[in-house]
């Protein structure tokens, strides 16, 4: 027992010297590494990318100044760059190498040594641009675009061009230089290059390829237009056809036509021509093909209408001299019209000797009225005598009808309401009726429409006119009246005891009033046709049903009761307000007329004030009418036909004929 502990009390000691002597040698060497690390801290080299890849460079490392330096170019952005960065054997950088770096501004990398000492670069990076882009070229004398293609520039010449020396304009990135000029003559045939650097130093070769185009087989007449008649021909296979007016002349015509692109005509578009059955338009292909186009021209037959324009005392001077009256007949003639409406009535005068006019003004005892256009003549016999030389009729236009004047003179009271103040009407506040600034009449009194019946009859049975026409104004009368003693107690009378509605606009009083009108129509009618069955009685309303909410004209009504020979209601729109407006209201009021061809020649406005309407409205508005069947219109008024001379020379062509049936029924 004693032997085994002294073993082990041996074995002790002998593990403790062991353990120190292991202490000692560890302690011993700890002591010796400290001696020996490594203190170098340089950067070796530093390379920057971009994010995508798509840009990497090498930087310079100035290790004297611990400064790094390197030229990117501007269109990288530095906020996301990735540096790839090798340092010293045991030395360690921040920012780390492969990771994200914002260099905006530079940016400070700190190299640590083995033995904790520091190093700190900056790095600076300058921006220059990268670009080295052609970005445009173009051939200014021949009109070319070249295509950009990579590091290639296409200019393609069409067929014929003779290759040689010619001036080039191109345009390339900014801040870029190019090897020549922009402006330079370049020798196509013969190969070329451009060079474009960039800022940044990189270059770019571009080779400029001329392409010759193989010659164009085409040979197509696109289009073709008669701009002086207001006519686009239709191309069918090789023929041009046309149909055109009765007495279109196709001598000195101007035409305009388009044709393949690379092709070539026989004559330029817009050259005057004379077109006869063997006349032909050759198109001829860049290759020599010909084509021949043959016209196809067919002629409509002769129209029969009313081609009627509006004579006024009012803006114009036709009438101030028998010689101002040839001149507007001739013209009139010239373009083929054949119906004027002569102003008869308006503002209290006629242009013609009138006992009527003079016996109702009686009462006044005066005996300088000025109750004619002109008392030295008989404007309206002159007017009938040169219109009848030219085979044009004569319509008598009661321009004024009931109205008894526009304006507020004499309290809208003309001198025959001054010499009969029981004829004036009354709206129901108790004044004078009026409505945009016309004052009324009474239409509704039996002695205003005897008034006006004698002044017609006394035309109809003193002169040769082809007939008479009331408009807006006859019979008519604003819908504001009615108020006076006599048609309220009409009115009492016919509707047990009741007085008028306060509103003027209430249907059975509206109704009531025009049926007044329509009787009165219809009385006219039968008196004028007495006289002279021949004798036409026209009539020129406003639109309906504005005419019959506003004015009491109930022309539909005249038309159901067969007492007008021909209708002309104002479809006065301008050119401002579209066509289709135009045709919308022409087609509603041909609706209201019945359909009734035969008598609706509607009013087209030529001229007020400066406004004239462009030439292709009124063309628009002409075709438009006879595409529906009606052969004419009337126009208002003669001083807007001079400056439309074109327009008519090309649709009136040739004469209508007068309608000789109209009076018949």
């Amino acid at each position: 027992m004693l032997k085994s502990l002294q073993s082990i009390n041996q074995l002790f000691s002998l593990n403790i010297v062991t353990a120190s002597a292991l202490m000692l040698s560890l302690l011993f060497v700890c002591c010796s590494n400290t001696d020996d690390r490594l203190t170098e801290k340089k950067i070796l080299s530093f390379e920057i990318s971009s994010s995508d890849g798509a840009f990497q460079t090498t930087a310079t490392i100035h290790q004297e100044s611990l400064q790094i330096t390197a030229t990117i170019p501007s269109e990288v952005d530095l906020s996301t760059l990735i540096p790839q960065i090798s340092v010293s054997q045991g030395a360690r950088v921040f920012p780390s190498s492969g990771e994200k770096v914002n260099f905006q501004g530079g940016t400070v990398f700190t190299v640590t040594a083995e033995d904790g000492s520091k190093a700190s670069y900056f790095v600076s990076l300058t921006q220059l641009s990268g670009q080295n882009e052609i970005l445009s070229f173009q051939l200014p004398d021949l009109s070319i675009d070249g295509i950009i293609k990579e590091n290639t520039v296409e200019v393609t010449f069409p067929f014929g061009t003779e290759l040689g020396p010619i001036k080039v304009d191109f345009t390339f990135s900014s801040k870029a230089k190019s090897s020549i000029e922009s402006g330079t003559n370049l020798d196509f045939s013969k190969e070329n290059t451009i060079t474009i650097t960039s800022e940044i130093g990189q270059s770019k070769e571009y080779r400029i390829t001329a392409i010759i185009e193989e010659p164009s087989q085409e040979n197509e007449l696109l289009s073709f237009n008669f701009p002086d008649l207001f006519q686009e021909a239709e191309i069918l296979d090789n023929t041009i056809s046309l149909s055109l007016p009765y007495g279109t002349d196709l001598a000195n015509t101007s035409v305009e036509f388009t044709y393949s692109e690379k092709a070539t005509a026989m004559i330029p578009s817009g050259s005057v021509i004379n077109i006869f059955d063997d006349t032909t338009i050759v198109i001829t292909s860049q290759s020599g093909q010909e084509r021949v186009y043959d016209f196809d021209i067919t002629y409509q037959e002769q129209e029969t209408g009313v081609r009627g324009v509006w004579l006024t005392n009012v803006a114009s001077d036709v009438l101030q001299s028998r010689e101002n009256i040839i001149i507007a007949m001739e013209n009139l003639k010239a373009l083929n019209f054949n119906t004027v409406f002569v102003v008869a009535w308006n503002k209290t005068q006629t242009p013609h000797p009138s006992e009527v006019v003079t016996k109702t003004h009686e009462p006044l005892n005066k005996t300088d009225l000025m109750t004619r256009f002109d008392p030295a003549r008989d404007v309206l016999q002159e007017v009938i005598e040169e219109a009848h030389k030219r085979n044009i009729k004569v319509i008598a236009w009661f321009e004024y009808g009931f109205a008894s004047q526009f304006g507020d003179s004499n309290g809208g009271r003309n001198s025959i309401l001054q010499a009969h103040p029981e004829w004036e009407s009354k709206d129901a506040s108790g004044n004078i009726a009026q409505k945009n600034n016309f004052y009324w009449m009474n239409a509704f009194h039996p002695e205003v429409q005897q008034f006006m019946t004698d002044l017609i009859l006394e035309v109809v049975e003193n002169y040769d006119v082809d007939g008479i026409q009331g408009d807006d104004r006859l019979p008519a009368v604003t819908s504001t009246s009615g108020y006076d003693d006599y048609t309220i107690e009409r009115y009492m009378k016919e509707n047990n005891g009741n007085r008028p509605p306060n509103n003027a606009k209430n249907n059975q009083w509206l109704q009531w009033r025009s049926n007044i009108l329509s009787d009165y129509a219809e009385d006219l009618y039968a008196a004028v046709k007495e006289m002279d069955p021949e004798c036409l009685v026209t009539f020129s309303p406003s639109p309906f049903p504005f005419s019959y909410s506003e004015y009491c004209q109930d022309w539909p009504t005249w038309i159901d009761r067969d007492v007008v020979d021909m209708i002309s209601p104002q479809l006065y729109r301008r050119d401002s307000r579209g066509f289709n407006e135009y045709r919308f209201l022409f087609n509603s009021n041909l609706s209201y007329a019945k359909n009734k061809l035969k008598i609706f020649y509607p009013g087209v406005l030529l001229r007020i004030g400066n406004y004239i309407p462009s030439d292709q409205y009124l063309v628009d508005v002409i075709r438009h009418h006879r595409s529906q069947g009606v052969m004419g219109e009337v126009f208002f008024f003669y001083e807007g036909i001079g400056a439309k001379k074109k327009v008519f020379e090309a649709l009136y062509a040739g004469e209508a004929i007068f309608p000789k049936d109209l009076h018949l029924r």
